[in-house]
């Protein structure tokens, strides 16, 4: 595995701000709109999620850490409070949210070989405990 430099990550090609292909992505269909900002600051990364649902009601949730595989707290989302993210190559990381300390998701974020698209493939569980397998398309704005 790759590490990222800290002096490159703003290089980084997740770093930006990628908005939800509604159409485009094969999920259940949770949320009406959905922002990601990503930024880097050294090692540090800071991904920031503005979602409307379908009821009009907004929700925002906050991330920082390092892609090095440990716990970080999640702020504004009841679903979880902490995900691990950890660095598979260049244009590839996995992310766990975690609540309580249990897995509740797992995801596989890939960005394309030209730095327009991201894709996001992951398992949730429900509030009943059954996964339900997801995939999202975003695109850099």
């Amino acid at each position: 595995m790759r590490k990222v430099q800290p002096q490159i990550a703003a290089a980084d090609p997740f770093v930006g701000t990628w908005k939800l292909n509604v159409t485009k992505s094969k999920e259940p269909k949770v949320v009406k709109s959905l922002i990601v900002k990503i930024e880097a600051q050294g090692d540090i990364f800071k991904w920031t999620y503005d979602s409307v649902d379908f009821d009009g009601k907004p929700l925002r949730l906050e991330w920082s850490g390092k892609y090095d595989g440990k716990d970080y707290p999640v702020k504004g989302d009841p679903r979880w409070d902490a995900s691990a993210v950890k660095r598979i190559d260049a244009k590839t990381i996995g992310w766990i949210d975690k609540r309580a300390g249990k897995e509740v998701a797992t995801w596989q974020f890939t960005v394309s070989k030209d730095g327009k698209t991201q894709g996001w493939t992951g398992k949730v569980k429900d509030a009943k405990g059954q996964e339900i397998e997801r995939s999202d398309v975003f695109e850099k704005k």
